[in-house]
């Protein structure tokens, strides 16, 4: 550990084809050792956009628009133990509401831009999340802020969830 001496900045994520303003990236670490970036779009797609590097983020491929809908919030997205790929995130294209579940095959990142629904967690407000691993190889630990929808940070919940539907 030296501090952040050797630090530098790897990769950037974006392309001239693509009309494509990311902001608050959520990263995985996926278990062939490729970096997979969910990120949230600036200019209002309200799409969860996703880009990959098979480099250890030195370069990042054509980002995608993927299934996930969202409205300009961030998300968690975490690789269990089990293999599996989650991602949480507010689903509504207009108000940060409704926290849901979604997961995804590996073997499919990168040729698929579908995510599975897994469940809405929380109905009304759900802002800011982040997730962590728990003992359980098929279930996610998530922090989060809720609230009423037209103030989702009213107060700040954990709660662990089985991903096996």
């Amino acid at each position: 550990y030296d501090y952040g001496l050797t630090w530098e900045l790897a990769g950037r994520v974006g392309s001239p084809t693509t009309r494509l303003e990311p902001e608050e990236p959520a990263m995985a670490v996926l278990q062939n050792g490729s970096v997979l970036l969910n990120l949230r779009d600036a200019l209002g797609s309200h799409r969860r956009w996703e880009v990959l590097s098979t480099d250890s983020g030195e370069s990042f491929g054509e980002p995608w628009e993927t299934s996930v809908i969202g409205p300009t919030s961030n998300a968690a997205l975490i690789t269990l133990a089990s293999g599996q790929v989650v991602l949480a995130n507010p689903r509504s294209t207009t108000a940060r509401v409704n926290l849901s579940l979604y997961s995804l095959n590996q073997d499919s990142i990168g040729t698929s831009r579908e995510w599975n629904y897994i469940k809405t967690l929380t109905l009304g407000g759900s802002a800011y999340v982040t997730s962590t691993r728990v003992a359980s190889p098929f279930a996610v630990g998530l922090l989060f802020e809720t609230g009423s929808d037209t103030n989702p940070y009213n107060s700040i919940n954990y709660m662990i969830v089985n991903t096996t539907r």
